[in-house]
């Protein structure tokens, strides 16, 4: 390897490193402001498989992959919950892969907050809430938002941005919208 491709290798990998550090922090920065407005936040580690059956044979596979209960039937694409498989970083002084958390699920967290309902019934409001900086979803993402919505897992989907005000970051939610994923799509 020349020198100048190993200088942006280090580069590259030190702006990845501060990076991670960014968004991580950006997260933490977003569980304490919504604990802040009342919500009781939890960090999700389930993540929504996808299988799509045309492109794959299930004879073949020989495999008994059952989606989990879809309550309206309809759903984006055939999908599951399941548990998120945690990360894993390797360690060249212990020479063995070391795990990292358990961070991986979609979205980062679950956040619920009670209501006093009609006639005194009790009422949560459960949301996911996923951490962005960019405020922008990856197309995977959003595929996973609909299985999430469709399947009523919660009742809408909370996307943290992060702003700045006079200096100062800020955390700015909005929900996500299915109808303009869908009509992105079909147009």
């Amino acid at each position: 390897m020349t020198t100048k491709k190993k200088e942006s290798a280090q580069r590259k990998k030190k702006q990845g490193k501060k990076s991670r550090a960014s968004g991580a922090a950006f997260e933490l920065r977003t569980r304490a402001d919504l604990e802040k407005k009342g919500w009781r936040v939890d960090k999700w580690t389930s993540n929504v498989e996808f299988m799509s059956l045309d492109k794959i044979n299930k004879k073949e596979l020989k495999l008994n992959w059952e989606p989990n209960n879809c309550v309206n039937g309809v759903s984006p694409a055939l999908g599951r919950l399941i548990p998120a498989k945690p990360k894993f970083v390797y360690n060249p002084e212990l020479k063995k892969r070391i795990m990292i958390g358990n961070s991986s699920g979609f979205p980062d967290f679950i956040a619920f907050k009670f209501y006093r309902g009609y006639n005194g019934i009790k009422t949560y409001e459960v949301v996911g809430v996923e951490s962005k900086s960019d405020g922008q979803l990856e197309k995977l993402e959003k595929e996973k938002c609909q299985w999430l919505l469709k399947n009523h897992v919660f009742s809408r989907v909370l996307i943290a941005k992060k702003t700045k005000v006079k200096n100062r970051i800020v955390v700015e939610y909005r929900d996500f919208d299915t109808t303009s994923v869908q009509e992105k799509n079909n147009g």
